[in-house]
Protein backbone atom coordinates (compact mmCIF):
# COMPACT_ATOMS: atom_id res chain seq x y z
CA UNK A 1 0.00 0.00 0.00
CA UNK A 2 1.10 3.49 -0.62
CA UNK A 3 -0.52 3.76 2.39
CA UNK A 4 -0.21 1.52 3.93
CA UNK A 5 0.65 1.89 3.02
CA UNK A 6 -0.90 2.26 2.65
CA UNK A 7 -0.83 5.20 4.23
CA UNK A 8 1.95 7.78 6.14
CA UNK A 9 3.09 8.90 2.73
CA UNK A 10 0.80 11.70 1.79
CA UNK A 11 1.47 13.98 5.05
CA UNK A 12 1.56 17.42 4.13
CA UNK A 13 0.32 17.11 0.36
CA UNK A 14 -2.27 15.50 -2.21
CA UNK A 15 -2.32 11.62 -2.48
CA UNK A 16 -2.34 11.46 -5.97
CA UNK A 17 1.45 13.44 -6.43
CA UNK A 18 3.26 10.23 -5.30
CA UNK A 19 3.20 8.89 -9.10
CA UNK A 20 4.79 10.52 -11.66
CA UNK A 21 3.81 13.64 -13.33
CA UNK A 22 5.35 15.03 -16.50
CA UNK A 23 4.60 18.96 -17.78
CA UNK A 24 2.11 19.13 -20.64
CA UNK A 25 2.96 20.79 -23.83
CA UNK A 26 0.85 24.40 -22.04
CA UNK A 27 2.80 24.23 -18.65
CA UNK A 28 0.58 22.79 -16.79
CA UNK A 29 1.19 19.17 -14.73
CA UNK A 30 -0.09 16.49 -16.51
CA UNK A 31 -0.48 13.55 -14.37
CA UNK A 32 1.28 10.05 -15.53
CA UNK A 33 0.78 7.54 -12.50
CA UNK A 34 4.10 4.89 -11.91
CA UNK A 35 3.10 1.56 -12.39
CA UNK A 36 5.58 0.61 -9.81
CA UNK A 37 3.54 2.52 -6.85
CA UNK A 38 1.13 0.18 -6.65
CA UNK A 39 2.16 -2.86 -8.69
CA UNK A 40 4.57 -2.99 -5.46
CA UNK A 41 1.23 -2.39 -3.18
CA UNK A 42 0.07 -5.60 -4.55
CA UNK A 43 3.27 -7.59 -4.24
CA UNK A 44 3.33 -6.43 -0.70
CA UNK A 45 -0.39 -7.79 -0.50
CA UNK A 46 0.18 -10.96 -2.23
CA UNK A 47 3.32 -12.09 -0.38
CA UNK A 48 1.59 -11.19 3.05
CA UNK A 49 -1.00 -13.55 2.89
CA UNK A 50 0.84 -15.89 1.05
CA UNK A 51 3.75 -16.27 4.17
CA UNK A 52 0.34 -15.61 6.52
CA UNK A 53 -0.96 -18.69 5.10
CA UNK A 54 1.99 -21.04 5.00
CA UNK A 55 2.61 -20.49 9.07
CA UNK A 56 -1.18 -21.44 9.77
CA UNK A 57 -0.99 -24.57 7.67
CA UNK A 58 2.27 -25.03 9.68
CA UNK A 59 1.03 -24.50 13.51
CA UNK A 60 -1.89 -26.47 13.21
CA UNK A 61 -0.12 -29.18 14.82
CA UNK A 62 1.18 -27.30 17.66
CA UNK A 63 0.22 -27.25 21.24
CA UNK A 64 -2.23 -24.19 20.85
CA UNK A 65 -0.99 -23.10 24.76
CA UNK A 66 2.68 -23.08 23.56
CA UNK A 67 4.29 -19.75 23.82
CA UNK A 68 6.08 -20.20 20.52
CA UNK A 69 2.21 -20.68 18.92
CA UNK A 70 2.00 -16.71 20.38
CA UNK A 71 4.67 -15.63 17.91
CA UNK A 72 3.53 -17.94 14.76
CA UNK A 73 -0.21 -16.32 15.44
CA UNK A 74 0.92 -12.67 16.07
CA UNK A 75 2.79 -12.72 12.85
CA UNK A 76 -0.25 -14.16 11.14
CA UNK A 77 -2.29 -12.16 11.59
CA UNK A 78 -0.15 -9.02 11.05
CA UNK A 79 0.64 -10.34 7.82
CA UNK A 80 -3.18 -10.49 6.98
CA UNK A 81 -3.22 -7.29 7.77
CA UNK A 82 -0.69 -6.33 5.66
CA UNK A 83 -2.22 -8.02 3.26
CA UNK A 84 -5.65 -5.97 3.51
CA UNK A 85 -4.42 -2.99 3.97
CA UNK A 86 -1.81 -3.38 0.93
CA UNK A 87 -4.39 -4.23 -1.48
CA UNK A 88 -6.91 -1.80 -0.36
CA UNK A 89 -4.19 1.22 -1.04
CA UNK A 90 -2.82 -0.20 -4.05
CA UNK A 91 -6.56 -0.11 -5.46
CA UNK A 92 -6.83 3.71 -4.36
CA UNK A 93 -3.67 4.78 -5.97
CA UNK A 94 -4.60 2.92 -9.13
CA UNK A 95 -8.39 4.67 -8.97
CA UNK A 96 -6.64 7.90 -8.51
CA UNK A 97 -4.44 7.11 -11.35
CA UNK A 98 -7.39 6.06 -13.91
CA UNK A 99 -8.73 9.73 -13.00
CA UNK A 100 -5.90 11.38 -13.92
CA UNK A 101 -5.22 9.47 -16.89
CA UNK A 102 -9.03 10.14 -18.15
CA UNK A 103 -8.03 14.29 -17.77
CA UNK A 104 -10.09 14.27 -14.25
CA UNK A 105 -9.32 14.79 -11.18
CA UNK A 106 -10.05 12.74 -7.88
CA UNK A 107 -12.77 14.28 -4.91
CA UNK A 108 -12.02 14.59 -1.41
CA UNK A 109 -15.37 14.94 -0.06
CA UNK A 110 -17.24 11.61 0.04
CA UNK A 111 -19.95 11.39 -2.25
CA UNK A 112 -18.60 13.38 -4.78
CA UNK A 113 -18.04 12.41 -8.24
CA UNK A 114 -14.36 10.79 -8.53
CA UNK A 115 -14.75 10.09 -5.12
CA UNK A 116 -14.72 6.46 -5.17
CA UNK A 117 -11.33 5.92 -4.47
CA UNK A 118 -11.64 7.35 -0.76
CA UNK A 119 -13.53 3.44 0.21
CA UNK A 120 -10.86 1.43 -0.37
CA UNK A 121 -8.28 4.62 0.99
CA UNK A 122 -10.66 3.95 4.29
CA UNK A 123 -10.08 -0.06 4.19
CA UNK A 124 -6.43 0.68 4.03
CA UNK A 125 -5.49 3.42 6.93
CA UNK A 126 -7.66 1.60 9.38
CA UNK A 127 -6.40 -1.96 9.01
CA UNK A 128 -3.04 -0.34 9.02
CA UNK A 129 -2.75 -0.10 12.88
CA UNK A 130 -3.94 -3.96 13.16
CA UNK A 131 -0.40 -4.38 11.22
CA UNK A 132 1.64 -3.49 14.09
CA UNK A 133 -0.37 -4.11 16.60
CA UNK A 134 -0.51 -7.58 16.30
CA UNK A 135 2.95 -7.75 15.45
CA UNK A 136 3.65 -6.59 18.60
CA UNK A 137 2.71 -9.82 19.91
CA UNK A 138 5.45 -11.68 18.14
CA UNK A 139 7.65 -9.74 21.12
CA UNK A 140 5.56 -9.30 24.24
CA UNK A 141 5.80 -11.67 27.57
CA UNK A 142 3.40 -14.69 26.91
CA UNK A 143 2.88 -14.17 30.43
CA UNK A 144 1.38 -11.54 30.09
CA UNK A 145 -1.01 -11.56 27.10
CA UNK A 146 -3.93 -11.09 29.26
CA UNK A 147 -2.84 -7.32 30.14
CA UNK A 148 -1.27 -6.12 26.40
CA UNK A 149 -3.70 -7.87 24.26
CA UNK A 150 -6.67 -6.14 25.00
CA UNK A 151 -4.63 -2.96 25.15
CA UNK A 152 -3.10 -3.52 21.55
CA UNK A 153 -6.26 -3.64 20.67
CA UNK A 154 -7.91 -0.76 22.09
CA UNK A 155 -4.56 1.34 20.31
CA UNK A 156 -5.45 -0.16 16.74
CA UNK A 157 -9.15 0.70 17.51
CA UNK A 158 -8.33 4.06 18.53
CA UNK A 159 -5.43 4.59 16.09
CA UNK A 160 -8.28 3.13 13.07
CA UNK A 161 -11.02 5.67 14.39
CA UNK A 162 -8.41 8.68 14.12
CA UNK A 163 -7.89 7.74 10.90
CA UNK A 164 -11.74 7.07 9.48
CA UNK A 165 -12.74 10.69 11.28
CA UNK A 166 -9.47 12.20 9.12
CA UNK A 167 -11.13 10.62 5.75
CA UNK A 168 -14.30 11.73 6.50
CA UNK A 169 -13.12 15.37 6.62
CA UNK A 170 -11.94 17.00 3.08
CA UNK A 171 -9.27 19.20 4.49
CA UNK A 172 -7.55 16.81 6.81
CA UNK A 173 -8.05 14.24 4.39
CA UNK A 174 -5.76 16.11 2.15
CA UNK A 175 -3.32 16.90 4.68
CA UNK A 176 -3.05 14.52 7.66
CA UNK A 177 -4.49 11.06 6.66
CA UNK A 178 -1.67 8.33 7.52
CA UNK A 179 -0.08 10.49 9.69
CA UNK A 180 -0.95 8.76 12.86
CA UNK A 181 -0.16 5.38 10.80
CA UNK A 182 3.05 6.61 10.73
CA UNK A 183 3.86 7.24 14.06
CA UNK A 184 2.21 4.42 15.36
CA UNK A 185 4.38 2.18 12.80
CA UNK A 186 7.77 3.82 13.65
CA UNK A 187 7.02 3.20 17.24
CA UNK A 188 5.33 -0.53 17.46
CA UNK A 189 8.84 -1.53 14.52
CA UNK A 190 11.40 -0.12 16.94
CA UNK A 191 9.51 -1.68 19.88
CA UNK A 192 9.52 -5.20 17.84
CA UNK A 193 12.88 -4.77 16.95
CA UNK A 194 14.29 -4.18 20.47
CA UNK A 195 12.60 -6.32 22.12
CA UNK A 196 13.03 -9.57 19.36
CA UNK A 197 17.11 -8.27 20.19
CA UNK A 198 16.59 -8.75 23.83
CA UNK A 199 15.25 -12.07 23.55
CA UNK A 200 17.41 -13.07 20.33
CA UNK A 201 20.43 -12.81 22.92
CA UNK A 202 19.00 -14.96 25.00
CA UNK A 203 19.04 -17.65 22.76
CA UNK A 204 15.20 -17.62 21.52
CA UNK A 205 14.97 -19.40 17.71
CA UNK A 206 13.92 -17.34 15.01
CA UNK A 207 14.05 -13.74 16.89
CA UNK A 208 17.53 -13.11 15.50
CA UNK A 209 15.38 -12.93 12.22
CA UNK A 210 12.47 -11.50 13.50
CA UNK A 211 14.28 -8.48 14.91
CA UNK A 212 16.72 -8.27 11.29
CA UNK A 213 12.91 -8.42 9.61
CA UNK A 214 11.67 -6.01 12.11
CA UNK A 215 14.70 -3.51 11.91
CA UNK A 216 14.31 -3.54 8.26
CA UNK A 217 10.68 -2.45 8.61
CA UNK A 218 11.61 0.60 10.66
CA UNK A 219 14.09 1.41 8.06
CA UNK A 220 11.69 1.83 5.37
CA UNK A 221 8.91 3.91 7.78
CA UNK A 222 12.05 6.14 8.29
CA UNK A 223 12.86 6.57 4.67
CA UNK A 224 9.16 7.93 4.33
CA UNK A 225 9.77 10.22 7.08
CA UNK A 226 12.69 11.46 5.75
CA UNK A 227 11.82 11.86 1.99
CA UNK A 228 13.72 15.25 0.89
CA UNK A 229 11.21 17.68 0.48
CA UNK A 230 11.96 18.21 -3.40
CA UNK A 231 10.25 14.56 -3.86
CA UNK A 232 6.80 16.13 -2.53
CA UNK A 233 6.02 18.11 -5.72
CA UNK A 234 6.41 15.69 -8.81
CA UNK A 235 5.24 19.21 -11.26
CA UNK A 236 8.44 21.15 -9.91
CA UNK A 237 10.64 22.12 -12.88
CA UNK A 238 13.65 21.09 -11.02
CA UNK A 239 11.92 18.09 -9.81
CA UNK A 240 14.83 15.81 -10.50
CA UNK A 241 17.16 18.16 -9.09
CA UNK A 242 16.06 18.07 -5.95
CA UNK A 243 14.84 14.37 -5.45
CA UNK A 244 17.04 11.31 -5.63
CA UNK A 245 14.06 8.93 -6.81
CA UNK A 246 13.40 8.45 -10.61
CA UNK A 247 9.51 9.29 -11.00
CA UNK A 248 9.33 5.88 -12.67
CA UNK A 249 10.09 4.34 -9.13
CA UNK A 250 9.49 7.00 -6.79
CA UNK A 251 10.28 7.04 -3.19
CA UNK A 252 6.96 5.06 -2.17
CA UNK A 253 8.01 2.03 -4.21
CA UNK A 254 10.99 2.20 -2.97
CA UNK A 255 9.55 2.02 0.61
CA UNK A 256 7.33 -0.85 -0.81
CA UNK A 257 10.49 -3.04 -1.98
CA UNK A 258 12.24 -2.07 1.69
CA UNK A 259 8.82 -3.55 3.37
CA UNK A 260 8.45 -6.53 1.55
CA UNK A 261 12.46 -7.03 2.81
CA UNK A 262 11.42 -7.07 6.41
CA UNK A 263 7.96 -8.95 5.84
CA UNK A 264 9.93 -11.73 4.24
CA UNK A 265 13.31 -11.94 6.75
CA UNK A 266 10.07 -11.69 9.77
CA UNK A 267 8.50 -15.06 7.90
CA UNK A 268 11.61 -16.49 7.78
CA UNK A 269 12.46 -16.23 11.43
CA UNK A 270 8.98 -17.33 12.43
CA UNK A 271 9.31 -20.01 10.28
CA UNK A 272 12.54 -21.02 12.24
CA UNK A 273 10.36 -20.44 15.37
CA UNK A 274 7.57 -22.91 14.00
CA UNK A 275 10.17 -25.82 12.68
CA UNK A 276 11.53 -25.57 16.30
CA UNK A 277 8.27 -25.74 18.16
CA UNK A 278 7.43 -28.91 15.31
CA UNK A 279 10.53 -30.66 16.73
CA UNK A 280 10.37 -30.56 20.35
CA UNK A 281 6.88 -31.65 20.39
Amino acid sequence: MESAALDAEFIGRRLSVEDSVSVGSEGECVFGFSVAGYVTDFIISCTSVACALVVICKQRSLDKYSPGVLVIRAFSASAMFYGVAFLSGGLAHMWIGIYHSQGEMEAFTMGAENSGWIWTWLVAVTTTPSIYTCGLGMVLPYSMRAVWKPALALVAFVVAAVEAYLVFNTELLKLWSGAPNLLVSLLASLIISIWACCRACGGEIGMPAIAAGSGTILAAWLQQLFVPAGCRDQCAADFDTLCPYPKDFNQNAVFHVILLVGIIVQFVGVMQRTQSELYTE
